[in-house]
């Protein structure tokens, strides 16, 4: 039985339900005391595991999970090895034939932030699941709950800076004929979407080429900064042809 729920809470915990698990710490410690179950109390400082995007502390829990019956399968896979020609053939009974040899049952439906969830639905009592197969599945499936926003991304149209093959951070690039007719063509690609709301970089090549798009829907173009290119003056006007660059990792 699970003692921590999905949000991070103790749960099952008799009478201490509820709380932020690192949170129950304390409350655990001041129940052995009191229960005088304990014998040495004390903090020892350690290194542990963090979000990279939020800085909260991973958290430890059992969860339910799928897995491949690999040992199973595993007599087939050692087997299909054998009649393969690998290049080079060291790696036939080296590297990747120990890696058969030794392969356990394999969990594919871990969640944590660095692995990719299965897209896989299961109902609550367990009876009916569902695998998605595509992002437009996905939506259809949630259109009666009003829980997803499609967001369809466009890239401005050709400028004349493309046909020069220059950099411009500073707003200078226009929409060349060819840009002019792709921002045209746009009507027709999304003519079956239902669009609520455009945004746009400020830069004028982007709000030209969502402009013909925006007015068949009757809406209004919202521009943010956020959407602004990245400014780097140094290369205003380059040919980037001509150029190798090395971005830093903040890039």
């Amino acid at each position: 039985m699970a003692h921590i729920d999905d949000n991070g809470y103790t749960c099952n915990l008799l009478e201490h339900n509820k709380m932020w698990v690192f949170d129950f710490n304390e409350k655990a410690i001041d129940l052995m005391k009191l229960e005088k179950r304990s014998v040495k109390i004390e903090t020892i400082t350690h290194s542990y595991p963090h979000c990279w995007r939020t800085d909260i502390p991973l958290i430890y829990r059992a969860i339910s999970a799928w897995y491949v019956d690999v040992e199973k399968i595993k007599p087939l896979m050692l087997s299909s090895n054998d009649q393969i020609n690998w290049v080079p053939d060291n790696l036939k009974y080296g590297r990747f034939g120990k890696w058969l040899e030794g392969a356990r049952d394999w969990n594919i439906s871990r969640n944590r932030y660095w692995g990719s969830a299965i897209p896989v639905w299961q109902s609550k009592d367990k009876s009916q699941q569902v695998c998605i197969g595509s992002v437009e599945e996905l939506y259809e499936h949630n259109k009666p709950y009003g829980q997803i926003t499609k967001i369809i991304f466009v890239r401005h149209g050709r400028t004349d800076y493309n046909d020069a093959v220059k950099f411009d951070c500073q707003d200078k690039a226009m929409l060349s004929e060819v840009g002019k007719s792709q921002a045209q063509q746009l009507k027709e690609v999304f003519a079956n979407e239902s669009i609520d709301v455009v945004y746009s970089s400020p830069f004028q090549r982007c709000v030209d080429t969502i402009t013909p798009l925006a007015k068949s829907y009757n809406l209004e173009i919202i521009t943010d900064e956020a959407l602004r290119e990245i400014y780097a003056p140094d290369l205003q006007d380059q040919n980037y042809k001509c150029r190798s660059f090395q971005w830093d990792n903040g890039f």
